[in-house]
């Protein structure tokens, strides 16, 4: 599956979730049916939020982060952000 493809699966996973949830990009490609644990081993993980985000949010989502931008987190696919729609 290519980047393109991953990211495209969870944009629509992120449609069938109600406004307010709170996830993490692991999270989210789990619940689509991704396997997360691979994609971590390979490190396709670490550079999906950016692109997620703007796919996103040209599907009318926003990912907010803004809670915890103050907080120091570990791994980037870790780092929890809310679904707003």
């Amino acid at each position: 599956m290519t980047k393109r493809e991953v990211i495209q699966t969870m944009v629509k996973g992120l449609e069938q979730v109600p406004a307010g949830t709170e996830l993490t990009v692991y999270r989210l490609a789990a619940a689509c049916g991704l396997d997360a644990k691979a994609m971590e081993n390979d490190g396709v993980l670490f550079d999906l939020f950016v692109p997620l985000q703007k796919a996103a949010r040209r599907a009318g989502i926003t990912l907010d982060n803004s809670p915890w931008a103050e907080s120091l987190m570990g791994l980037p696919y870790n780092i929890p952000f809310l679904v707003k729609k």
